[in-house]
C-alpha cells in the first residue's frame, strides 16, 4: 500500500506544475473549462487569499447593503477535485517560484490573475479618509460603516439627523454604486424613521459628463435617473483633497468644500500592487501595476530591458569571438615548432572552439523577449486593441474570454507532440496556438434595482428591459461556475 502511494506521489511530482494566482473571473473561467484529459496531464494549483470567488461586478450592491453572500462561490467546491486549492496571500513573484505569507510554490507555468487595487492618483487624503470597493471584505466594511452612520441618526432630532455621502468617480463603478446606495439608504431611512431629505448623496466627476463610454443620450438618461433617486451629480469637478468629513473640489477655477461623512473612492483602479514590487516583472512594460501583454497574453519586455539584453548578447558574442581568434593565433604559433600530430590536435581544438561560438550564438538568438511560461490575465494585464492601439478597459467580460482562451492554450501545450517541439526549442505560438482576439459584446450599467442602460454593439438599450438583460448575463456566469459549459 505504501509502495503504491509512493509511486503515485512520484508520478504526481513529475507532472508539469501549472500555478494560478487569484480566483477572479479570468482564472475561474480557465479552470472551469479544462477537460479531464488536460487535468490529468498536469498538476493545476490555484492560490487565493480568500476561500471564495466573488462576483466583482456585484460588489457595489454588497457595499450598499442590497446583496450579501449571494455573490460568493466557494473555490474548492466549485472546481474539479483534481485542482489543488491553496489559501495564501502572495507576497512576491519570482522566476520559477512564488512566495506567499505561508509558503513558497514552484511552477513550470504561471498564470497571474491577482485582480485590482485602488488608485488614488496621489490626491491628498484619499488613502486616509476614503474607502474603496476592491474586494468582498472591503465592500462589507463599507456597508457596516454606512449602517452605523444611519443608526447613529435614529437618536437625533430631525434638525441634527443629517448625513452626507460622496461617491468619487462618475464611471461605471461610481454610477452603479451611487444608484444602489441611494435606493438602499432610502429604504433604511424608512425603516429607521429618518427623513431621507436630510441625507445628501453626491457623485463627483472631474470630466464634463458621466459614463464616458456611452453616447450623449445614454449619459443624459443616466444623469436623469440618478437625480430622480436623490443623487446630486457634480461634473467638471476636480477633487483636490479628501478630509475626514469633507472634500475640496475645484470647478471652473473656483474651489469649494462639500460635506462628506462617508467618502467612497471609485475614481481609479490599478493592478495588484504585488505586480509592481515583484522581481519577475522588473523587465516588463508596467503601468499602474498592470503588465502589458502580447497577443498570447505573455508579458512584453520593456525597451530598457531589450537594450540591456541585446548589449549583453553583443558583448558575449564579441568576447567569444575574441577568445576564438586568440586561440587560433596561439595554435598557429605553436604549429611552427610542433609535429604533424600536434597540428591535428590544434585542428580539433579550433573546431571545438568554433562550435562553442556557434552554440552560444544559437542560444542567444533563441532567447525570447517575453516570459514564455508566464501569462497575465484580467485586471493585472493591459491588452491592446490592435486597430486603435488603445488598451481595452479591464472588464469581467474581457477576463472571462482571456481565461477561456488560455484553457485552450494549455490543452495544446500539454499534448505530447507540443511537448516534444518545446524540448527542441520550437515554439508552437503563431502556429498551433493562435493569437488571442477580443471583440467586446457591449456593456450594461445598472442604476438601482430595476433600471439600467447600455450599448450592445450599435444598439442602445435602457430601462427595465436593460436591467433584466443585465441580470440574465450575470446569471450565466453562475451557471458556468456550477459546471455548465457556456
Amino acid at each position: 500500500m505504501q509502495a503504491k502511494q509512493s509511486t503515485q506521489q512520484e508520478a504526481q511530482s513529475k507532472k508539469t506544475k501549472i500555478l494560478l494566482l487569484g480566483a477572479g473571473y479570468a482564472n475561474m473561467s480557465l479552470l472551469t473549462r479544462l477537460d479531464e484529459e488536460t487535468l490529468s496531464k498536469a498538476q493545476f494549483s490555484i492560490i487565493t487569499k480568500e476561500p471564495y470567488h466573488y462576483k466583482s461586478i456585484c460588489l457595489h450592491d454588497v457595499a450598499s447593503g442590497k446583496h450579501d453572500k449571494s455573490v460568493l462561490f466557494n473555490v474548492d467546491s466549485t472546481l474539479d477535485s483534481k485542482i489543488n486549492v491553496i489559501q495564501d496571500e502572495i507576497t512576491s513573484i519570482e522566476s520559477s517560484i512564488v512566495k506567499g505569507a505561508k509558503s513558497s510554490y514552484e511552477y513550470d507555468y504561471l498564470v497571474v490573475g491577482l485582480g485590482f487595487g485602488s488608485d488614488d492618483f496621489g490626491i491628498k487624503g484619499v488613502r486616509e479618509y476614503a474607502k474603496s470597493i476592491t474586494s468582498y471584505s472591503s465592500a462589507r466594511e463599507i456597508y457596516a460603516l454606512i449602517l452605523s452612520k444611519l443608526e447613529g441618526l435614529r437618536e437625533k432630532d430631525d434638525d441634527e439627523a443629517k448625513l452626507s455621502f460622496a461617491v468619487c468617480g462618475g464611471g461605471f463603478s461610481g454610477i452603479e454604486f451611487a444608484g444602489s446606495l441611494a435606493e438602499e439608504v432610502a429604504k433604511k431611512c424608512s425603516e429607521f424613521g429618518i427623513d431621507f431629505g436630510n441625507i445628501k448623496i453626491y457623485c463627483i466627476e472631474a470630466a464634463p459628463k458621466i459614463l464616458p463610454m456611452f453616447s450623449d443620450s445614454l449619459q443624459r438618461a443616466g444623469l436623469d435617473k440618478l437625480e430622480s433617486l436623490g443623487v446630486q451629480v457634480l461634473t467638471s469637478s476636480k477633487i483636490l483633497e479628501c478630509k475626514q468629513h469633507s472634500i475640496i473640489i475645484e470647478k471652473e477655477a473656483t474651489q469649494s468644500e462639500i460635506d462628506a461623512d462617508v467618502i467612497i473612492w471609485t475614481a481609479g483602479v490599478k493592478g495588484n500592487p504585488v505586480i509592481e514590487s515583484s522581481p519577475l516583472f522588473s523587465s516588463t512594460i508596467l503601468a499602474r501595476s498592470r503588465v502589458e501583454v502580447d497577443e498570447f497574453l505573455r508579458p512584453k519586455e520593456s525597451k530598457k530591458s531589450q537594450d540591456t539584453r541585446q548589449n549583453t548578447e553583443q558583448d558575449t558574442q564579441k568576447s567569444v569571438g575574441q577568445s576564438t581568434d586568440k586561440a587560433l593565433q596561439d595554435s598557429q604559433a605553436q604549429n611552427l615548432a610542433q609535429s604533424q600530430n600536434d597540428t591535428k590536435i590544434q585542428s580539433n581544438q579550433t573546431s571545438s572552439q568554433a562550435t562553442t561560438l556557434e552554440d552560444t550564438s544559437q542560444s542567444l538568438s533563441t532567447q525570447s523577449s517575453v516570459l514564455e511560461n508566464v501569462f497575465v490575465l484580467g485586471d493585472c494585464a493591459s491588452f491592446r486593441n490592435e486597430p486603435s492601439e488603445r488598451f481595452f478597459p479591464p472588464t469581467a467580460q474581457l477576463a472571462r474570454e482571456q481565461g477561456k482562451y488560455l484553457a485552450q492554450v494549455f490543452q495544446i501545450l500539454l499534448k505530447k507532440k507540443t511537448q516534444k517541439k518545446l524540448a527542441q526549442n520550437k515554439s508552437p505560438y503563431g502556429k498551433k496556438i493562435l493569437p488571442f482576439r477580443f471583440t467586446p459584446k457591449g456593456s450594461i450599467c445598472s442604476i438601482g434595482e430595476s433600471y439600467a442602460l447600455g450599448a450592445l454593439g450599435s444598439f442602445e438599450i435602457k430601462g427595465r428591459l436593460a436591467s433584466v438583460l443585465k441580470k440574465i448575463i450575470e446569471s450565466l456566469w453562475n451557471l458556468q461556475l456550477k459546471g455548465f459549459s457556456l
